[in-house]
């Protein structure tokens, strides 16, 4: 199997479709508990469908 560069790939390959998102009112426990089971370390804060942060 060729393995291809990584400095080839498009983002659009590797990119995650569905990531999850933080409202602004969204309390620091939410947050903690939603990167806990997420396994995630950040992540956007929208409101709206709008990126706020």
């Amino acid at each position: 199997m060729e393995q291809q560069d990584i400095r080839e790939l498009r983002v659009a390959e590797i990119a995650h479709q569905e990531w999850p998102t933080l409202g602004p009112d969204e309390t620091v426990e939410g947050a903690i508990k939603l990167f806990a089971e997420s396994g995630i370390s950040g992540t956007p804060v929208v409101d709206g469908g709008r990126l706020v942060g």
